[in-house]
């Protein structure tokens, strides 16, 4: 959905969407996939033009790098982006370094970190549904593009994750 206050953080949170027109929510659709028929630890994820990669391995899903039609990154380490299991009060705090293109012709190196945490914890209610023992995360990535004039670019995106569901209910991106 286009950004909205996302409320509080901690323990028994409740969110109430209820009343979020159903015609204002952006509809994603997700296309996750492996990158090779024979290494399905590699997975690929399609979402808003753009394809980012990653790699499970132990009890870790590891950012590789995306791209889109004018940009690709290639992290130098991978970044870490999810333990399992993920509870509240979990982190994830990594160094971000990656090296891509711009137009398939200009040069980009980038250096910032990414914190994930699960934050909160509590009640989501939605249009015509409501529910129970979700889990917030905030994923933050704070990087800063070296090359090209050191332009400083922070994303904030909240997801509602619940057991129940393998993808995330609701997703909102600062």
């Amino acid at each position: 959905m286009p950004y909205t206050a996302v409320g509080d953080s901690g323990r028994n949170c409740v969110w109430d969407f209820s009343n979020l027109p159903v015609d204002s929510a952006e509809v994603i659709y997700l296309d996750y996939y492996a990158t090779s028929l024979t290494d399905t630890m590699h997975i690929g994820l399609h979402r808003e033009h753009a394809n980012y990669y990653y790699h499970y391995a132990n009890d870790t899903l590891w950012l590789t790098g995306f791209e889109t039609s004018r940009t690709r990154v290639h992290y130098d380490e991978p970044v870490p982006w999810l333990r399992y299991p993920f509870a509240y009060g979990d982190s994830v705090i990594a160094p971000l370094l990656g090296t891509g293109q711009y137009c398939h012709r200009i040069p980009l190196s980038v250096e910032g970190k990414t914190i994930v945490r699960a934050d909160a914890c509590g009640r989501l209610l939605l249009p015509d549904m409501s529910v129970d023992s979700v889990l917030r995360v905030q994923s933050t990535m704070q990087y800063v593009e070296r090359l090209q004039g050191k332009s400083q670019i922070q994303e904030d995106r909240y997801q509602w994750y619940s057991a129940t569901c393998r993808y995330p209910l609701l997703e909102t991106v600062c």
